[in-house]
């Protein structure tokens, strides 16, 4: 007779808890494949960040997500500790549609952050993304058709994403670029602490902090595609029941098994000349414009 009184008691305190506990206030936007988990491993190393237990909870960047409400976002907090800043970084939220709208209905005053790459290495990079998990079979379609199929709709997908600007001048129209701060994948890449304290800067917490500095999530080729593939395909529903807070066991399997399959010695295949002008004439005058907006210079190697 006393236990349900008991857990609804106890329903009514999570539930209350959950509600004390904040949403972000600041988003790692993406691109992805652009350093985007490096960034919010590292951000998580500061005494002044609370950071999503789960680097992308997909709340913005997914409509079916963000149903699930305020609440449900929350939990990915739960560990807060009254730091300054609190984050999340979806790479999705940059390119989905929709996703500026939901970012501005929820926190309105969001600090955003962005890291852009060069649009030919990040081409390169989602091509060979999605050879490795199964998305493009690289032996019925070579990376030069597959830039050239305009007929298709990933190759079409992918073309557009590195047209920065078009996003985010949808984030500018929403926030305004006060609230948005660019960093170029190479920057990023050659002069992390410099980059990290201008982060730390834009969000307002110390920037004297030193961050211990390990590349994540670094792009190689798969030593074994056929395996890889057919293990990912069943690991995909998987993941959708868990999402992506999984238990440390198996997070500790997932890792051995990265390192099976992505060796250092199976290096991704290099872009050959004329697939890489190709492209270059293809972005050059997206990338004019995305200076001007940025009002600076991209760097030189850029198409």
């Amino acid at each position: 007779m006393i236990e349900q009184p008991l857990m609804a008691i106890q329903r009514t305190e999570t539930e209350a808890n959950v509600r004390k506990t904040p949403l972000p206030n600041f988003l790692i936007c993406g691109a992805g494949r652009s350093g985007t988990t490096s960034m919010y491993r590292y951000l998580s190393q500061h005494p002044d960040i609370c950071m999503s237990s789960e680097k992308e909870t997909r709340f913005f960047s997914d409509p079916e997500y963000y149903q699930k409400g305020e609440d449900w976002l929350r939990e990915f907090f739960a560990h807060y500790d009254g730091e300054e800043a609190i984050g999340e970084g979806d790479p999705g939220t940059m390119h989905k549609p929709g996703s500026a709208s939901r970012v501005k209905e929820v926190i309105p005053q969001a600090d955003l952050l962005f890291i852009i790459r060069n649009p030919v290495d990040y081409i390169h990079a989602i091509y060979h993304f999605g050879v490795n998990i199964g998305i493009y079979d690289c032996s019925q379609r070579t990376f030069s058709e597959f830039i050239r199929d305009r007929s298709n709709k990933w190759t079409n997908v992918c073309i557009e994403k590195p047209k920065y600007l078009n996003y985010l001048r949808e984030f500018e129209k929403n926030f305004g670029k006060s609230s948005m701060k660019v960093i170029t994948f190479d920057k990023f890449a050659e002069e992390t602490q410099e980059v990290m304290r201008e982060v730390c800067s834009f969000l307002g917490v110390d920037n004297t902090f030193r961050f211990h500095i390990k590349q994540h999530n670094e792009a190689k080729h798969v030593t074994y595609p056929r395996l890889y593939r057919g293990l990912y395909r069943l690991w995909n529903p998987v993941k959708e029941q868990l999402g992506s807070r999984l238990p440390d066991s198996l997070e500790a399997v997932k890792r051995e098994l990265r390192s099976v399959f992505f060796s250092d010695q199976a290096e991704r295949p290099d872009m050959i000349r004329r697939d890489r002008q190709y492209l270059r004439d293809l972005y050059r005058e997206p990338d004019r414009e995305l200076e001007e907006w940025l009002g600076r210079d991209l760097p030189d190697h850029w198409p």
